[in-house]
């Protein structure tokens, strides 16, 4: 009865050893979550500026109109050496993003 009385505790002190573990795992899939939805919304918007090209449309109008209502502040989207790059500032948990495609003018 003795012996088990001494590992009455150790699955408490297992949770105490591995919380910080788990909760540095959870940060990283976080991150990488939010990073794959920014890339996501980028892309979208850079889909778009490529359709309204072929369209005969403005890209950069259409690339700004496309990005999701979140990643709008801040964010540019310009023509650098012939390419529309869109790129989206770091905020409070997003990471920042610049992704280009080459657009026919």
């Amino acid at each position: 009865m003795k012996g088990l009385a001494r590992c009455r505790g150790q699955a408490a002190v297992e949770l105490c050893a591995l919380a910080p573990l788990l909760a540095v795992i959870g940060l990283g899939v976080t991150s990488a979550l939010a990073l794959a939805d920014v890339a996501v919304g980028v892309e979208h918007a850079l889909d778009a500026a490529v359709i309204a090209s072929a369209a005969g449309n403005d890209a950069v109008a259409a690339a700004r109109t496309a990005l999701p209502p979140g990643l709008r502040p801040g964010a540019s989207v310009r023509w650098e050496a012939g390419r529309l790059v869109v790129t989206v500032p770091r905020h409070d948990l997003t990471p920042g993003y610049t992704a280009s495609t080459a657009v026919v003018r």
